[in-house]
């Protein structure tokens, strides 16, 4: 099994990505206990790792652009995206999600994750998910071929990802997370994140 440890930028992308998303969690999901992980922060890191692992097509396509903001898919070229959740217990979570923007790179996915309490502000939390960019799929050989690269975690429109998040919420409601991640089956990495 091998390690690579995920690049300044990528750490900085991320950061700023999951600072974004858990701004914007959905209204009721809370409980009133204090040693409460809300399913839009718990599923964050893994989301945001699906959605980065397919990479961006909409520069060779040039009517991209104007299928975006017009078309209400963007706003201020930032991909609309949407979030859905179902709380199957108090601690495991069904959740899905969309990103638009340009078509050929807009996506779906759905992820399960667990939330186990450490203390009341700290948790574990497992995870897995699937990813796919429906518009990408015939650019790599249809819906099988893309299923098999996203298990080899080759290049492809769909990927899978599993996850385990040591997860801390500081005072002001800040969130923090260290995990270790597999893409597919071919690719671990360690991440660092955190919402502000």
């Amino acid at each position: 099994m091998r390690f690579v440890t995920v690049g300044a930028l990528t750490s900085a992308l991320v950061a700023a990505s999951t600072a974004l998303a858990q701004s914007q969690a959905p209204v009721g999901d809370s409980s009133g206990d204090a040693g409460f992980l809300s399913g839009y922060r718990a599923v964050a890191p893994l989301r945001l790792s699906l959605e980065a692992s397919i990479s961006p097509k909409a520069s060779g396509f040039p009517n991209c652009v104007s299928r975006e903001d017009a078309a209400g898919n963007s706003v201020g070229g930032i991909p609309v995206q949407h979030f859905v959740m179902k709380r199957l217990t108090p601690r495991l979570v069904l959740s899905g999600f969309s990103q638009l923007g340009c078509p050929i790179d807009a996506g779906l996915g759905g992820a399960l994750t667990y939330a186990a309490p450490l203390s009341t502000s700290s948790w574990f939390v497992f995870g897995g998910g699937l990813y796919v960019a429906p518009g990408q799929v015939p650019l790599f050989g249809g819906v099988g071929q893309s299923l098999m690269n996203g298990i080899r975690a080759a290049p492809s429109a769909t990927n899978m990802a599993s996850r385990a998040d040591l997860v801390w919420k500081t005072t002001g409601d800040h969130t923090y997370s260290l995990g270790v991640q597999t893409l597919g089956r071919g690719m671990q990495s360690i991440t660092f994140g955190g919402g502000f």
